[in-house]
């Protein structure tokens, strides 16, 4: 068509003159083009525009697949674009030959019309089909009818024969065959009642496991009344040799372990190591303490009594904020929470406890209408000695003051430095003279209205 009005037919295109004629190939290893600028190429009479292209066997048509023709003539013609398909000779004579039909006149396939390879295929299929389904072959058919044929002699030959003789010969077979099988059992009797005997015997040994078994219940736990002391020992302790022992309570408010002395025996006594403690025990995460220990009557909840020289009898080291050891009194306690008196030994202190760091030696906090610290005087002793740091004198308070600031203030009022007599207010200042400790409003008279404590 015309490039200007698109309507126009032209007739005058050549191949050798236009801008690309080529045949554009796509096959697996990618697009090619084949010039065809030299193929022949005819108007068609009759059908303006229309021309006649003629293309070689070789490169243009000699791969199997899709294949573009495109004619471009920029000058006088809108490009041409024309696409074909390359298919097996045999398949083109199949669709549009007579040589290779692939249905005959009945509309049946033919099987001229199918390859060598195809041939073989069918054929492969149809032995499969005639194997999954079993069918007798010629050779299978064949042993069928020896058999038949040895049957009909064997059937005929009854006719003939003693049968009767011939089923009491087999009948007497057999009872001699059963008598022998019940002689043999017969041997085996005395044997089988030794080994009914041993089952029974073997029986009760079971059945006194279980029992056992029994005892000591799922997960062991019928071992929780097994008594320690039970446990062969020697002198007057029982020896119980562990690794370690891991006891954790599984009742609410109950104990993991308890331990009751005997007499004048404790309950619970443990030896150190060279180094290492011979109790170590880690309280709850809130309230829960590490180790509990409550005295009967006039005992003592622990009692420790170091054996040799500058030992300790009792260690507590405390962590972080907490103390090495805490106590409270009981309801009806007249002697305190912790009641330590020293043996018949010569300068040695009942209590002793050493600060580290910013902490006390020792703490007291003294209850609503109780002491912080109270302490009762030998015969040549004091009640309390000892030295106070400054932070200690803070503890002390003079109506809600400090008692170091109170002496500053009561000395300022009573030998410092007065500034504004007269005037209605006067400032007391402090011993170093400089630093105002109190601020008074007075009248006239002396009176005092106001005053800032400083």
């Amino acid at each position: 068509m015309d490039k200007d009005d698109a309507v126009t037919p032209e007739t005058t295109v050549s191949l050798a003159s236009a801008d690309e004629a080529e045949v554009l190939i796509s096959g697996a290893s990618g697009s090619t083009s084949v010039s065809i600028s030299a193929n022949a190429w005819t108007a068609i009479t009759g059908s303006p525009g229309w021309y006649l292209l003629t293309l070689g066997s070789g490169s243009e048509t000699g791969t199997l697949g899709n294949i573009e023709v495109v004619v471009q003539d920029a000058s006088l013609c809108l490009p041409v674009r024309k696409s074909f398909f390359v298919v097996p000779a045999n398949q083109y004579e199949a669709m549009f030959g007579t040589s290779f039909p692939l249905v005959d006149s009945s509309g049946d396939v033919t099987v001229a019309a199918l390859s060598t390879t195809a041939k073989a295929e069918v054929n492969a299929e149809c032995d499969t089909a005639i194997t999954d389904a079993a069918l007798a072959t010629a050779s299978a058919l064949a042993t069928v009818d020896m058999v038949v044929d040895d049957i009909l002699a064997d059937t005929n030959e009854l006719q003939t024969d003693d049968i009767p003789t011939t089923l009491a010969t087999i009948a007497a077979y057999i009872d001699t065959e059963i008598s022998s099988i019940i002689t043999t059992q017969s041997s085996h009797t005395s044997s089988l009642a030794t080994i009914a005997a041993g089952v029974v015997t073997i029986d009760g040994i079971v059945d006194a496991i279980l029992v056992d078994t029994a005892e000591i219940g799922t997960a062991g736990a019928g071992l929780t009344a097994v008594a320690l002391g039970d446990v062969a020992h020697g002198g007057t302790a029982a020896v119980l040799t562990v690794e370690r022992i891991i006891a954790e309570s599984t009742t609410l408010n109950e104990p993991a372990l308890k331990l009751t002395g005997n007499g004048t025996a404790a309950g619970f006594k443990t030896t150190g190591g060279a180094t290492g403690p011979g109790l170590e025990s880690l309280g709850g995460a809130t309230s829960g303490a590490g180790a509990s220990f409550s005295a009967q009557t006039e005992g003592h909840g622990i009692d420790a009594a170091a054996a040799g020289t500058a030992r300790h009898g009792a260690r507590f080291v405390g962590d972080g904020t907490g103390s090495g050891i805490y106590s409270q009194a009981g309801s009806s306690c007249t002697t305190g929470a912790i009641y330590a008196a020293a043996p018949g030994a010569t300068n040695c202190d009942g209590f002793y406890g050493l600060g580290i760091g910013t902490g006390s030696g020792f703490h007291g906090a003294g209850g609503a209408t109780g002491h912080g610290f109270e302490g009762t005087a030998g015969a040549g002793g004091n009640d309390f000695d000892g030295s106070l740091s400054s932070d200690a004198l803070d503890l002390v308070l003079v109506d809600t003051k400090t008692l170091p600031n109170a002496l500053e203030i009561i000395a300022a009022a009573c030998i410092g430095i007065i500034s504004g007599a007269g005037t209605g207010t006067e400032v007391f200042k402090g011993l170093d003279k400089t630093t105002t400790r109190a601020s008074v409003t007075v009248d006239g008279s002396g009176n005092r209205s106001a005053i800032t404590y400083v």
